[in-house]
């Protein structure tokens, strides 16, 4: 299972992920912003668009890789 988070949210969870089989991609949110379509922010948009990127293979990954964090 693979999931994508904003770089600004926290890291704890990906090494607690991690330890359970999780892949935890953490994204470059400047780059997640230029994405978005809608200018109006809220977490399902948020969710749905990380989802997107994700089933898309167009993932803005940050510099930290999963089990690098």
């Amino acid at each position: 299972m693979r999931v994508g988070m904003e770089a600004r949210a926290t890291h704890v969870g990906s090494s607690v992920a991690g330890g359970i089989g999780i892949e935890v991609w953490i994204g470059d949110a400047a780059e997640i912003k230029t994405k978005r379509v809608r200018k109006q922010k809220t977490d399902r948009n948020d969710a749905q668009l990380l989802l997107k990127l994700l089933l898309e293979n167009n993932f803005p990954r940050s510099g930290a890789r999963s089990g690098e964090s």
